[in-house]
């Protein structure tokens, strides 16, 4: 019940298959940190393991500590080159 002792920024990320955290013990933790009104990111990997979530995981985690270590703007991933959608599979 030290939820409300959150100072700073904090991001949670939990993996729908950890073998090593209950993904309920983390959700267990959202729901303190919102029934004390405090503001957190939750990342959740569906079919994740322990770990960061894999590159997207990794992308997450780094574009976090850009955005609130070094108070930088993070590219918008979803305009970079390469995203676009194969020609095969426009109809």
């Amino acid at each position: 019940e030290n939820a409300w002792r959150l100072q700073g920024k904090l991001l949670l990320v939990m993996g729908e298959m950890d073998k090593n955290v209950d993904p309920a013990t983390t959700l267990q933790m959202a729901d303190r940190l919102i029934k004390a009104n405090k503001d957190f990111d939750l990342l959740f990997v569906p079919g994740g393991g322990h770990g960061a979530g894999g590159r997207y995981g990794e992308r997450k985690l780094m574009d976090f500590f850009v955005r609130n270590l070094l108070e930088e703007p993070t590219p918008d991933w979803n305009r970079q080159a390469g995203n676009e959608q194969p020609a095969e599979s426009i109809r």
